[in-house]
């Protein structure tokens, strides 16, 4: 009898702690996300990978690189979002132009612009690494209303440039070529 009362005290004494717990996030509450592998040129050791998590307003890229070649080392990037997440082709041409669905000037810093693919610059190190977190407005990985979605029907890339975008010149802000690339789709 004793024994099945302090049974009963310990479990009306613990209930309270238990149920304050905090259960973990649900996969049905958790941002969606998509993740994509970023490869160079054939027969580049350059590898990568690209998250994208859906925000309340855009979405969160975080971006990690390595190995770039020895020449796109210790400089800025551009990258920006390309129409079809195709990374084939000769200088990954088959990715098309940017997203730009509403033709405005290309530049973060274009008054006519920006466009949803326009992204800030990436930084590469002396090993030829990229460590960057970005949040990029008027782009979904969902169907949000008022954003234009990656993942349409033929999907979209991420790609990075030669060089810098100086933000303003036009089509590309003077990135160069692409040096890497990664298919944005739903699989």
């Amino acid at each position: 009898m004793l024994a099945r009362t302090l049974l009963a005290f310990a479990l009306t004494a613990l209930a309270p702690a238990a149920m304050a717990q905090t259960p973990d996030a649900s996969s049905e509450n958790a941002p969606a996300t998509v993740r994509v592998p970023i490869s160079g040129h054939n027969g580049e050791a350059l590898s990568g990978l690209a998250v994208f998590t859906e925000g309340p307003q855009g979405v969160l890229i975080r971006l990690r690189v390595n190995d770039l070649p020895v020449q796109a080392r210790g400089q800025w990037h551009a990258v920006h979002l390309h129409e079809t997440a195709d990374c084939s082709g000769r200088g990954f041409t088959a990715s098309g132009s940017h997203i730009n669905p509403d033709s405005v000037a290309h530049g973060l810093l274009n008054p006519m612009g920006p466009a949803p693919a326009d992204l800030p610059n990436i930084w590469a190190d002396a090993a030829g690494n990229i460590h960057a977190e970005l949040y990029a407005t008027g782009i979904t990985v969902t169907d949000a209303p008022g954003r234009v979605s990656l993942l349409d029907s033929d999907g979209s890339a991420i790609v990075i440039h030669a060089g810098p975008d100086d933000h303003h010149s036009q089509p590309i802000g003077g990135a160069g070529t692409r040096i890497a690339c990664g298919a944005i789709t739903a699989e």
